[in-house]
C-alpha cells in the first residue's frame, strides 16, 4: 500500500493485482460441468453469500429471487398503494435523474397501468432538472408538485428519498402522503419520519437480505407487493398481473448503476431475464435499441447497456430535463422511439464533448493535487458542469486510484456549489459524508450517496474547508490499509496460445458481468506488429504477434491529452516486445467472428 500522504510527482502507475482462485470453488465448478477457464474465473470472483452452489451464481433464475415482504415497511407502502389504485387517487411519481431514476420510472408508471389497472391519467411524472433543481427531491420540485392542477395524493420516489425529510414534510403539511422507494445510505440522521412508509434495503432494521439492489428493484418490488394486495382484496383475479414483464427496465437501471454483479443474485437474476425481454425486442424502444448499437445483428449484451444505452440516458439526465428518457423507454411506436432516441444521441455527444474539456482540466489539478501530498482528491472546476462532473471525477479515480470529488457551481446561482464524489475499493463515499457531517455539522448543505458514488452542495465561502474535509476524511479510512491509493487492475493471469482462441465464448457460460464480477482480464506478452491511431488519435489499433498466431488488437484513450492540446507520447512502438493486460472479445465484421484484445495498460 502507498502511504496516504506521500508526494508523487508523476501519475501513478497501475497496480497489478492477480486474482486468488479458491481451489475448492474451482473443484466445484468443475464438477458442475464448467469448463476449466469458466471454472477459474467463477473461482477468482466474490461468493454469494448465501452459500449457493457456483452453477446458481453464475446463473440464478427469478425463483430465485427473495421475497419482498421481508422488506420493511414494505406492507404498509403497498397497501396504501393498494388503496389509491382502488379508489382512483392521483399519484405523483418523483424519481431521480439517471438511469436507476428513469427506468425506476417507467417500472412503477407502466406497472401501475399495465399491472395494477390504474388509470394514466391520474399518474403524474417529476423527475428534478439536475442543473436547475439538483438531485433528489429537492424543494423546487416539491413545490411542483403542490402546484401541479391535478392534485396528488400520493407521491412515490425512486432511488431517492431517504435523505429529503424536510421536503417530506412540507408535502406532509400540505396533505401530500409520500412513500419512500431508495438503496441509497439512510444519513445518520434515520431514516425520513414524515414518509408514511421508506423502502430501503440498507435499513438496519430491515430484514430483506439484499442491500445491494438497484433503486429499479426496489420500485418493482413495491409493484409485485401490491400486485399481491390487490389479488387478495378480489381487485385483480390471481395471475391477471405479470410485474415480471418489467424486469427488461430493472435490468437496463441495475446494469447503468453498477451495483454488485456477485454478491446479489437477484442482480444478476434479473440482468439474465431482462436481458432476454429486451432481445425479444417486443417495446419499440428495444427494437430501435437493436438496429442502432447491435452489431451485426448480435444479441445485445450487458455491455451494450452499459455503454450504449445507458450512457444516452444518463447523457439527457445530466444536460436537460430526464423524461426524454421515460420517453424513450415507453415509445409506442417505432417512429416515436426513433426519435426518443435521436434526442438522446444527440445529447450524448454534446455530453462527450463537454466532458473531454473538464476531463483535461481535472486532470491537470489532480496532478497539481498529488504533488502537493493531497490522499483524496477535490477539484474545483470553475467552468465546470454539474451534470457531467460526477463522469469526470470517475475518470480520475481510473487513473489515480483516489477518492475524487469534482465541484462546480450551481445553476445560476452565485452562493452555492455542487459536487459528485467517487470512491475507490476500501472506501465507503456514504460514510465521509456522515464523518464531514460529524466534524463540521453546518458545512454540508445537503449529501446523501453509497459506498461508491455520492452528491453534496455547499456554500461556496465553503469550499475550501469542503476540501480540506474531503482530504481528511480519505486520510482517515485510508489508515485501515486497504486503500491503494493508486489504479489496481486485477487480472487472471496469464493465458496460453492454445486457450485463448476459445477465451471470447466464457460469456456463453458467465454472463452477465459487471462489477464484482468482471469480464476476464488477462496478461500476456506479444511482438508489436503494427500501430496505428483511430478516432482522434487517443486510440490505438494493434496487430499482435504470439507464436505463429496473429490478433487484431484495440486500446482506447492509450494517449494522453497533454495542457496543450497536443497528444502525449504513444506507449508502445513497433516492433517491441510488450507486456500487456487485456480482455477478449468477440468482434463480429461482415457476418464472421473475430477474435479481437481490448488492451487495459502493459505492464
Amino acid at each position: 500500500m502507498i502511504d496516504a500522504k506521500s508526494k508523487q510527482q508523476s501519475r501513478p502507475t497501475p497496480v497489478i493485482v492477480r486474482r486468488e482462485v479458491d481451489g475448492q470453488r474451482l473443484v466445484t465448478a468443475q464438477n458442475e460441468g464448467f469448463s476449466d477457464l469458466s471454472a477459474r474465473v467463477l473461482a477468482s470472483r466474490k461468493q454469494s453469500p448465501k452459500g449457493v452452489s457456483e452453477a446458481k451464481q453464475a446463473c440464478p433464475g427469478l425463483s430465485d429471487l427473495d421475497d419482498p415482504s421481508s422488506m420493511a415497511d414494505i406492507r404498509t407502502a403497498a397497501e396504501r398503494l393498494a388503496m389509491a389504485v382502488m379508489t382512483a387517487e392521483h399519484i405523483g411519481l418523483e424519481t431521480d435523474h439517471d438511469v436507476d431514476g428513469v427506468t425506476s420510472h417507467a417500472v412503477l408508471k407502466t406497472g401501475l397501468i399495465e399491472c395494477c389497472g390504474h388509470d394514466p391519467q391520474r399518474i403524474h411524472s417529476f423527475i428534478g432538472h439536475r442543473l436547475k433543481e439538483g438531485y433528489g427531491l429537492s424543494q423546487s420540485v416539491a413545490e411542483r408538485i403542490l402546484a401541479h392542477p391535478e392534485r396528488c395524493d400520493l407521491v412515490i420516489t425512486a432511488d431517492n428519498g431517504s435523505a429529503d425529510e424536510d421536503r417530506i414534510r412540507f408535502l406532509k403539511e400540505a396533505g401530500v402522503e409520500t412513500i419512500v422507494t431508495d438503496h441509497h445510505e439512510i444519513p445518520v440522521s434515520g431514516i425520513p419520519e414524515s414518509a408514511i412508509a421508506v423502502l430501503n434495503p440498507t435499513r438496519s432494521d430491515c430484514h430483506y437480505p439484499d442491500p445491494l439492489i438497484a433503486g429499479c428493484m426496489v420500485a418493482w418490488l413495491l409493484l409485485v407487493q401490491t400486485t399481491r394486495i390487490l389479488e387478495d382484496y378480489g381487485y385483480l383475479r390471481p395471475g391477471e398481473a405479470r410485474p415480471s414483464s418489467l424486469l427488461d427496465f430493472v435490468a437496463v437501471g441495475t446494469v447503468a448503476d453498477c451495483v454488485s454483479m456477485a454478491r446479489s443474485l437477484n442482480n444478476r437474476a434479473v440482468v439474465r431475464y431482462g436481458l432476454k425481454l429486451i432481445n425479444s425486442r417486443s417495446r419499440p424502444a428495444w427494437e430501435v435499441a437493436f438496429q442502432a448499437i447491435s452489431k451485426e445483428g448480435q444479441e445485445l449484451t450487458e455491455q451494450d447497456i452499459g455503454f450504449g444505452i445507458g450512457p444516452r440516458m444518463n447523457a439527457r439526465g445530466r444536460l436537460d430535463e430526464a423524461m426524454a428518457g421515460v420517453h424513450f423507454l415507453l415509445s409506442e411506436s417505432f417512429g416515436e422511439a426513433r426519435d426518443w432516441w435521436r434526442t438522446l444521441d444527440v445529447e450524448n455527444e454534446r455530453r462527450k464533448e463537454i466532458e473531454k474539456d473538464l476531463k483535461n482540466t481535472a486532470m491537470q489539478l489532480a496532478d497539481k493535487a498529488l504533488a502537493q501530498g493531497a490522499t483524496g482528491f477535490a477539484l474545483w472546476l470553475e467552468d465546470g458542469h454539474p451534470g457531467v462532473h460526477g463522469i469526470v471525477a470517475s475518470r480520475i479515480v481510473e487513473a489515480f486510484g483516489r477518492p475524487t470529488v469534482c465541484l462546480s457551481p450551481v445553476y445560476e446561482s452565485e452562493t452555492h456549489i455542487t459536487g459528485s464524489a467517487r470512491g475507490v475499493p476500501g472506501f465507503n463515499v456514504a460514510e465521509a459524508f456522515d464523518r464531514i457531517r460529524e466534524l463540521h455539522p453546518t458545512l454540508l448543505v445537503k449529501g446523501g450517496g453509497h459506498e461508491g458514488a455520492g452528491g453534496l452542495t455547499i456554500r461556496r465561502e465553503d469550499l475550501d474547508k469542503l476540501m480540506q474535509a474531503w482530504d481528511d476524511a480519505v486520510v482517515e479510512q485510508a489508515a485501515s490499509g486497504n486503500m491503494a491509493l493508486a489504479p489496481i487492475i486485477y487480472t487472471d493471469g496469464n493465458l496460453p496460445d492454445p486457450v485463448l482462441s476459445d477465451a471470447w465464448q466464457l460469456a456463453s457460460e458467465l454472463a452477465p458481468f459487471g462489477r464484482e464480477f468482471e469480464q476476464p482480464i488477462w496478461e500476456g506478452e506479444f511482438r508489436l506488429l503494427n500501430v496505428k491511431g483511430r478516432g482522434d488519435g487517443t486510440h490505438l489499433a494493434l496487430t499482435l504477434g504470439s507464436g505463429d498466431a496473429l490478433y487484431q488488437a484495440i486500446w482506447f484513450n492509450a494517449r494522453e491529452v497533454l495542457p496543450d492540446g497536443q497528444l502525449g507520447p504513444m506507449p508502445v512502438q513497433k516492433g517491441q516486445l510488450v507486456r500487456l493486460c487485456y480482455a477478449i472479445e468477440n468482434n463480429r465484421y461482415r457476418g464472421s467472428d473475430r477474435l479481437q484484445l481490448r488492451v487495459v495498460t502493459t505492464y
